[in-house]
């Protein structure tokens, strides 16, 4: 893999975190840049495992704390990761909220930026934290380039 964005949860778990950090050395120990948005949590911990690794990082920040804003920020992400024709790591760790659409984030921005990854045709790689149902839209989408991790 080349270019690699993440997304994933503002808050984790002690385990989670020890599951994440691991599965983010795996992966970007072949990256040539990641992409990241500025939220604390997986956000932060990517950060940190690609300055541990010497991996180029752009950080893409939000020009607020609105839903709106946050959901500007990952977009932004992925159209970088998508230019760079790259792939998006996915770690949910809660089901996708009903009522999420293209437009409209509701209830989670990881899953959120996922969808939008997915509309978008980038690669994705779904990290799941814990056990989720997928959502149906993920099996709705002939274009979609998914893998499951």
């Amino acid at each position: 893999m080349a270019v690699i964005g993440v997304t994933g949860p503002r808050k984790l778990t002690a385990a989670e975190t020890v599951t994440a950090r691991q599965q983010l050395m795996e992966l970007l120990a072949d990256a040539t840049h990641l992409h990241v948005g500025d939220a604390a949590g997986l956000d932060t911990l990517a950060v940190a495992v690609a300055e541990h690794l010497g991996l180029p990082c752009t950080v893409h920040h939000a020009q607020g704390r609105q839903p709106w804003q946050l959901a500007k920020r990952s977009k932004q992400m992925v159209d970088a990761v998508a230019a760079a024709e790259g792939t998006l790591a996915s770690w949910p760790n809660k089901p996708c909220p009903e009522g999420l659409t293209a437009s409209s984030w509701k209830g989670s921005g990881t899953w959120g930026t996922t969808r939008y990854a997915v509309i978008k045709g980038v690669a994705v790689e779904l990290r799941p934290l814990v056990g989720v149902d997928w959502p149906l839209w993920l099996s709705r989408e002939p274009e979609q380039q998914l893998s499951l991790c």
